[in-house]
């Protein structure tokens, strides 16, 4: 048996018909021999044992009762089991001679992505797959999945919804969008995609992680609009929580139609530790998995092979006998050459050293470097500078004066050029420290709390300032109160753009009584102080307005009015469009009566989110703007137009 083996290409690009379609309706799918899954009412799963059901899964769900069964066909949310190892290649050779036939031409036969048609104008009961898929350590072979325009190429080409429901996909590969984990998973296959391509998942995003995974085959980008995302494990990493312990043997990722992989570090984090190489022996070692990466191989996996010189393979595969033949090369010979730098790339060095940079060029038997360097400079449009990597790949760069400098490295073999990172037009940062501290608060926020007696603070700082303080006093008094705070380290990646938050509050505060005060804290044992400031407690006759999230207050000849734009009952099976528009009236004719029992020059409204752009689709339901009145401040230069939404 095999696992999935997904591609995603050009079919026939004849005339137009349903083959070139990114999704296929279902009289379609079922003109080419697909069926529903048979619903097991007992488990309450939809079990699917032939090659034509998990074809009726593709494209579109099916929420109608074509069979008379009491369920619908396919839904979004239903629980599906594989009760069989599944062989799609006798369907696939059938789709293709169909397509042939309507085409006119040869063609491969292939099937749209399961939940691929997620768009932002979806149906509520389209797209998106929140239910659960459990193969049962059975197995898909010969699976092949085109989908070349669009977005989402995979056997599940999007996994969950905005609601924040939890679908799961287990004993089962993929190949993806990731915004949730992906543990103990093992991906073995051919890929061949436009963009944001990868071994196991497509993209890693908001809320994604990658642990305890292993990931093998080949992967091809094919792009002709040059730089594309694309990687052994996944394409892109983008604000994802982590990918650790996961272990890549795929053979080759490459770009062809024009192509190019970047390869480059994350600019938001380029001190972060992408990869550690690995030879044959380390890979092939069951020591390797179990000792150091501390696989669980008691229950979770199990190992295939010699004990150095095999691969794991998830537990439930080899006890159910279903085990996959994985061929893995003995040598992991290297057949072009490989640039590295260090796994934990050098961005930052203290004030009068030289920082060290460690070159690694990896080359294919009987083959030599003409050269091996390491470019550097101040802007990263021009690396003026370079030195002459020596025997080892330890190199010091002669850097005098502090600042920003970038570098990056290349070695010449037989007239080829190789380097790291691949676009030299994004060389990697690194600052020379010149030992400054700046110890002065920056970015002070004064926050009203719930009532007029407190306020928070909260302002930032170097590192190196610690044991937050404020300083304050009511406006004529003399002395000085203090309150301590605290204060949190935040960095995108640790040593790299550290910075230290802190925050305060004061309380016991008078209403309508204009206070002063300074935020500091300690740096090297003394104190430091930001230049003094001031603000206005609220009135005692600040309210809260109808929903949670709402309230209102005057200020001077200034009218505010805090409303929630985005609210909803959340009960389940809500209405949330009917939810919001019924809380947004309610809200909106709150406002308007405020507004004029204050009988203020100012009127400002304040929102979390635009509320145009939550409450209301389409622009010509927007409602009127211009209701309410208008009146000139004799002692300003500025007219006040109060722009309500109508009630």
């Amino acid at each position: 048996m095999a696992l999935p083996m997904l591609a995603a290409g050009a079919s026939a690009k004849e005339a137009k018909g349903w083959w070139s379609e990114e999704c296929w309706d279902t009289e379609t799918l079922v003109s080419l021999g697909a069926k529903p899954p048979a619903y097991n009412k007992n488990a309450k799963v939809y079990e699917i044992g032939a090659p034509e059901q998990l074809l009726y899964l593709s494209g579109s769900w099916k929420s109608a009762d074509t069979n008379k069964d009491g369920v619908p066909d396919a839904p979004r949310d239903g629980h599906y089991v594989l009760t069989a190892d599944i062989d799609m290649g006798p369907l696939m050779e059938k789709i293709g001679q169909a397509i042939a036939k309507a085409s006119g031409g040869e063609a491969e036969g292939w099937m749209p992505p399961i939940s691929a048609n997620k768009d932002e104008t979806a149906g509520k009961t389209d797209g998106w797959f929140k239910g659960k898929i459990d193969g049962q350590y059975h197995t898909i072979s010969n699976l092949r999945i085109c989908r070349s325009e669009e977005k989402y190429a995979a056997l599940v080409g999007y996994l969950g919804d905005e609601t924040f429901a939890s679908p799961s996909i287990r004993n089962l590969g993929l190949v993806g969008k990731c915004e949730g984990p992906v543990r103990n998973c093992l991906s073995y296959m051919k890929v061949k995609a436009k963009e944001l391509t990868g071994g196991l998942i497509g993209s890693i995003e908001t809320g994604g992680a990658v642990e305890n995974c292993y990931v093998g085959g080949s992967l091809t980008v094919s792009n002709g609009d040059g730089p594309v995302s694309g990687g052994g494990v996944a394409g892109a990493f983008a604000a994802a929580e982590f990918l650790k312990n996961t272990v890549s043997v795929v053979k080759k990722v490459e770009g062809e139609e024009g192509a190019a992989l970047s390869g480059n570090q994350p600019e938001k984090h380029p001190n972060r530790a992408i990869f550690q190489s690995a030879n044959a022996k380390v890979l092939q070692s069951r020591d390797q998995y179990e000792k150091e990466l501390k696989w669980n191989f008691k229950n979770t996996w199990a190992w295939v092979g010699e004990p150095d010189a095999g691969y794991p393979m998830p537990a439930g595969f080899v006890k159910a006998g279903n085990a996959p033949e994985l061929k893995v090369a003995k040598d992991l010979a290297v057949e072009e050459p490989v640039l590295l730098l260090d796994d934990l790339p050098v961005n930052w060095a203290a004030k009068g050293t030289q920082p060290s940079i460690k070159v690694r060029l990896l080359l294919p038997e009987g083959k030599k470097a003409d050269s091996l360097k390491v470019f550097y400079g101040r802007s990263p449009e021009k690396l003026t500078d370079s030195v002459d990597v020596p025997e080892g790949g330890a190199v010091r760069l002669p850097l005098k004066d502090p600042g920003q400098y970038y570098y990056c490295a290349a070695a010449v073999v037989d007239g080829e050029t190789v380097t790291v990172p691949t676009d030299t037009s994004a060389p990697l940062p690194l600052e020379l420290d010149d030992g400054v501290i700046d110890a002065n608060p920056r970015e002070i926020l004064c926050q009203v709390d719930e009532t007029y007696a407190q306020v928070n603070l909260n302002w930032l700082t170097d590192p190196a300032v610690t044991d937050s303080k404020v300083w304050y006093r009511a406006k004529g008094e003399n002395d000085w109160q203090a309150v301590k705070g605290e204060s949190v380290l935040h960095y995108l990646t640790k040593g790299w753009e550290e910075t230290q938050s802190h925050s305060a509050v004061l309380t016991g505060l008078k209403a309508e009584t204009t206070y002063e005060y300074a935020v500091g804290g300690t740096c090297r044992g003394k104190d430091c102080r930001s230049a003094v400031h001031s603000f206005t407690t609220l009135p005692n006759e600040a309210e809260y307005g109808p929903l949670e999230g709402t309230g209102w207050c005057v200020i001077g000849d200034a009218s505010f009015v805090f409303i929630n734009a985005d609210p909803y009952s959340g009960k389940k099976g809500a209405n949330i469009e009917a939810d919001r528009a019924k809380f947004f009236a309610e809200q909106t004719a709150w406002a308007k009566k405020v507004y004029e029992e204050a009988d203020c020059t100012w009127r400002i409204m304040a929102a979390h989110v635009g509320t145009y752009i939550v409450n209301f689709n389409d622009p010509a339901g927007y409602p009127s703007i211009r209701e309410g009145r208008q009146r000139t401040d004799p002692n300003s230069m500025s007219s006040t137009n109060m722009t309500l939404p109508s009630a």
